[in-house]
């Protein structure tokens, strides 16, 4: 698949930007937006061990901005206050301004401020041309919470809205995610366009989960607790509408298997959700071979939900070695990104704990798309974490 996309651009500069938040550490303050007149629009804070004025900030930019002659887009221009630095520059509408210790060199400082201004861009002017009349405050407020979207949570600053800027902050984050559901089902229509293919069935407007829409879960799968139980899907992708034994070989009493009768259509829906989720995943990236979904389900016994181009009987080897050493991959869910990295000759497993109970893992043919794929993985553990509740 081509890297080329909007979409995939979106994604390769917030993991840049990531990376650059990261090395910048403590020694990075704030990130401002403002109009050209100097009013704020948002406010983000990393660390802040000074009582920086953001009013202060915007009317000194502003004028400084004004006596200049304005700030030409891409061209980053630096204040000095005491111990701490404010680089600004133009971006499309707006000024970015972010703040830093001296203790950070004014190379690496320019280094993210040039990955977080061709991010904010990118994402920016999407928000432009795909909104009408929106007004400036919010298509940038919604320009940067989509890219919040794609970075690791840890790295995500608290932010506050300026004293003018009016806005649900969590209708934001909502809109920013159907943003990006748009980029994908773009890149999704351009990718097949290209390839000829026949289109796949549209999924219907009340089938809430797409690849990156993981904020809304559906009523019915909120609904779902630990006393229900669930269709066990077959290896095609296909769910058991039978009774499915316990872990122990018994069958599944019949209180509990009429009252999945009662509930099954609401389950069924909801795994039919999953499964829309999991097969985007597979569809969407080329490295991607196949992943198994595995669930310790207290009444219905181990569920498996698995999708890819793998045999059955790889699968099969695959669940059983994972089941055989279940208690070293228990110990490596919750490590580092490195230690759920496992190499099978050719192949990697990466781990991806979802509850308590139920856990992922996903076969790749190169490591370094893991990296990049991550964020997505996450997003896609904690939908089904909504449907496979604890």
């Amino acid at each position: 698949m081509s890297e080329t996309t909007e979409f995939y651009k979106l994604i390769d500069l917030a993991m840049d930007l990531e990376k650059a938040i990261l090395s910048a550490g403590k020694d990075l303050n704030y990130l401002f937006i403002f109009h050209d007149d100097g009013e704020l629009i948002i406010e983000a804070f990393y660390s802040n061990p000074y009582d920086i004025n953001p009013e202060m900030v915007g009317g000194l930019i502003a004028a400084i901005n004004g006596f200049a002659g304005g700030v030409k887009e891409g061209n980053n221009r630096l204040v000095v206050l005491q111990k701490v630095k404010f680089l600004f520059t133009k971006v499309a509408d707006v000024l970015f301004v972010i703040a830093y210790n001296t203790d950070l060199g004014d190379e690496e400082a320019n280094k993210v401020m040039d990955i977080v201004s061709n991010t904010f861009k990118l994402s920016y002017l999407h928000e432009v041309e795909s909104t009408d009349d929106q007004p400036v405050d919010t298509m940038a407020c919604t320009a940067l919470s989509k890219i919040f979207q794609l970075i690791d949570d840890e790295v995500i600053p608290e932010y506050k809205l300026g004293k003018k800027t009016v806005l649900d902050l969590d209708l934001v984050e909502y809109e920013a995610s159907k943003r990006i559901q748009e980029l994908f089902l773009q890149y999704r229509e351009a990718e097949e366009k290209a390839k000829e293919a026949e289109a796949e069935p549209t999924v219907s407007p009340d089938e809430e989960s797409v690849l990156m829409d993981f904020d809304e879960p559906s009523e019915d799968a909120l609904a779902m607790d630990e006393s229900q139980s669930v269709p066990t899907p077959t290896s095609s992708g296909e769910s058991q509408s039978v009774p499915t034994p316990t872990s122990s070989g018994e069958e599944v009493p019949p209180a509990i298997a009429e009252k999945f009768d009662e509930e099954g259509d609401a389950m069924i829906q909801a795994i039919m959700q999953m499964e829309n989720l999991l097969d985007q995943m597979i569809s969407r990236f080329e490295t991607l071979l196949g992943l198994t979904v595995i669930r310790n389900h207290p009444e219905m016994g181990l569920e498996t939900i698995e999708k890819g181009e793998l045999e059955p009987e790889v699968f099969e080897k695959l669940l059983s070695t994972v089941l055989e050493n279940i208690h070293v991959i228990n110990s490596l869910l919750h490590g580092t990104l490195e230690d759920r990295i496992l190499e099978l000759d050719n192949y990697y497993m990466y781990l991806q704990a979802i509850t308590n109970t139920s856990f992922m893992y996903l076969i790749f043919t190169d490591k370094s798309s893991i990296e990049l794929i991550q964020p997505i993985i996450e997003r896609v553990a904690n939908t089904i974490a909504t449907i496979y509740p604890e």
